[in-house]
């Protein structure tokens, strides 16, 4: 498959957006460049942006997919967050 995904970084809870009234970071379909923010993981009650890093030899832009988890939910380290098909 030629399918990406972006990994959390270490357990935490993981946000789409950065407030509860706000829009998300991407949405489905939207072209990204390496170093794009994609959502917020929270680890003892600090905020820290996680980002798209693309890793050697991947495409620097991709589209987004889908997000795997719910916006708020509980993650464990390195499982998947959110979907992306390199771009052409």
């Amino acid at each position: 498959s030629s399918e990406l995904c972006v990994l959390s970084p270490q357990a935490g809870r993981f946000y789409h957006r950065p407030s509860p009234d706000a829009d998300a970071f991407v949405v489905a379909g939207e072209e990204i460049r390496a170093g794009k923010t994609i959502g917020l993981l929270e680890v003892m009650k600090t905020f820290s942006p996680i980002k798209w890093i693309p890793a050697p030899g991947n495409p620097q832009t991709a589209v987004v997919g889908n997000y795997r988890i719910a916006d708020g939910d509980d993650v464990e380290d390195s499982q998947p967050l959110l979907n992306l098909d390199p771009s052409s």
